[in-house]
């Protein structure tokens, strides 16, 4: 399970009257009598060895609007800058939040926000935020590397609110090729060390976000 313990409005609506849009992997999504436009967020991401690449990310408030809303909080901060996706496992998740600076974790990791209702499902490419139980989002994420919504792990059930999808589905090839760590992380240590942590613990095997823009 993606646990913390292991692991305002910004959409806007269109004028328009489509009753069913796409979402970011091609399937049709209801938003009642006008359309709602995501919040689309540029992260780089720069996997071990290899170039970065940009992955786009649509926010939806109407799917999870306090999610939505401390994701957006997190990237206007600079809090995703240089910050290290640090839990792989293969054929479930990718999960990141621990940032490189403990003040920030400080400042938001141990800052939570109440629970959304589950609104959509689990399914591949949706993020939804990491938490050890009721009440506890802070601001560590993970991305569905596999539909989680109901076979075998049934995240929703568990609470888990999605409120992002990747905007481009073949972007998800970038997480199912990561890796995860050759020793076992001190998530402990992280949120108190920071990057001075990942760096000592696992030097050059983790993918890093370089950084999180709002772009639309």
């Amino acid at each position: 399970m993606p646990s913390e313990r292991l692991v305002r409005g910004h959409s806007r609506r269109s004028c328009c009257t489509p009753k069913r849009a796409l979402d970011g992997l091609g399937r049709g999504v209801a938003f009642g009598s006008c359309r709602l436009i995501a919040t689309v967020v540029r992260m780089v991401l720069v996997p071990p060895g290899k170039e970065e690449v940009n992955i786009d990310i649509e926010v939806h408030e109407e799917w999870a609007q306090l999610g939505a809303q401390r994701f957006l909080d997190l990237v206007k901060d600079g809090y995703f800058s240089d910050c290290y996706l640090y839990r792989v496992v293969k054929n479930f998740i990718v999960q990141w939040g621990i940032p490189k600076d403990p003040n920030d974790w400080k400042k938001w990791g141990l800052n939570k926000i109440k629970d959304d209702p589950v609104k959509r499902g689990n399914e591949e490419g949706l993020l939804s935020f990491a938490m050890s139980g009721p009440n506890a989002r802070g601001s560590q994420i993970f991305v569905n590397l596999v539909d989680n919504s109901k076979t075998g792990n049934d995240l929703d059930s568990q609470g888990f609110s999605p409120f992002a999808i990747l905007k481009n589905k073949e972007d998800l090839k970038y997480f199912a090729n990561l890796n995860e760590a050759s020793v076992k992380l001190d998530q402990m240590q992280a949120k108190e060390q920071g990057n001075a942590y990942f760096d000592g613990a696992a030097p050059g095997e983790l993918a890093k976000w370089k950084s999180a823009t709002v772009i639309t």
